[in-house]
């Protein structure tokens, strides 16, 4: 039988309860009852009972259970309980288990006249938004367990699929024989979404390599000087153009006919009267000179 200090994690009533069914299975007397709770006491427990009168001391078992109890037990009042839901969260080295049973009891002693279907969909719904892990608890939410229980065992699947990324099924997975329909869902949604960023990344590095296969032919090709010149129908020499940095002329495309030509440079954009290479262009101080 554990130890009751009072300020340890057992609670009074956990210890009165498993004082009261050693002592009934044992069929201990009330001499050996109250010898035995005394050697379970210790700390602010013993400590409490030693400062008790008199009568309580030379009484019975059950004198020394009741002063204990109106000292340790919590309060039954329901308000107390709901203060506490208020600040229920799961604490960082808490498993899934140990969280549901604390969920589950604090709904009990807060709502102890709600019905008994009433209480589990409450805690199922106080349980997952006091995951500390948001990501499983939304997760699971999508899937509407429809139990307290199997919320927490869909949580626990989606921790142990995080433990073990491999395709492999967790040890957890091969618990039962036949696993309900939303943990084989969870189990689906888990492996289409590796198999999708697989493809995602194969795709992605592919598109990397063509880019830079590209990019080496750019800088090891020469460059594109464009198409050769065209030589006019009847004959003429191939038409040049004027430089691109060498003068202009103000002449229209459109003042010139369709079958004239520069006799100066053979251009058919302008008259030969207006081609740039028969006037001189002005020069600009710091400029150099332009061909004429």
């Amino acid at each position: 039988m554990c130890r009751f200090t009072g300020t340890s994690a057992v609670s009074w009533e956990e210890f009165e309860t498993h004082f009261n069914n050693d002592r009934l299975y044992g069929q201990w007397s009330d001499a050996l009852s109250k010898a035995t709770l005394l050697r379970h006491l210790s700390g602010d427990a013993l400590s409490t009972y030693t400062s008790a009168d008199a009568n309580i001391k030379a009484g019975t078992c059950n004198d020394a259970l009741d002063f204990l109890r109106a000292i340790f037990q919590r309060p039954n009042d329901p308000s107390h309980y709901e203060a506490e839901l208020t600040s229920l969260r799961q604490s960082v080295a808490e498993s899934a288990q140990a969280f549901e049973v604390r969920v589950r009891n604090l709904i009990s002693k807060a709502y102890p006249l709600v019905p008994s279907d009433a209480r589990d969909s409450l805690a199922k719904r106080l349980f997952l938004d006091r995951l500390n892990d948001r990501g499983i608890a939304l997760e699971v939410k999508k899937f509407q367990p429809n139990s307290l229980h199997a919320a927490r065992t869909q949580v626990q699947l989606f921790a142990d699929l995080q433990k073990h990324p491999s395709s492999a099924p967790p040890p957890s997975a091969g618990a039962t024989a036949n696993p309900p329909p939303s943990t084989q869902n969870i189990t689906r949604l888990l492996s289409d979404h590796r198999a999708d960023i697989s493809r995602l990344q194969r795709d992605h590095e592919r598109h990397v390599s063509d880019i830079c296969h590209q990019f080496k032919e750019s800088l090891y090709t020469t460059p594109y000087a464009g198409p050769p010149p065209t030589q006019d129908v009847r004959g003429n020499p191939p038409l040049q153009q004027a430089p691109a940095n060498g003068p202009q002329s103000n002449a229209q495309p459109s003042s010139k006919p369709n079958n004239g030509r520069c006799y100066i440079c053979q251009s058919t954009q302008h008259w030969k009267d207006r081609c740039p290479y028969k006037y001189p262009a002005p020069v600009f101080p710091g400029n150099g000179g332009r061909p004429a």
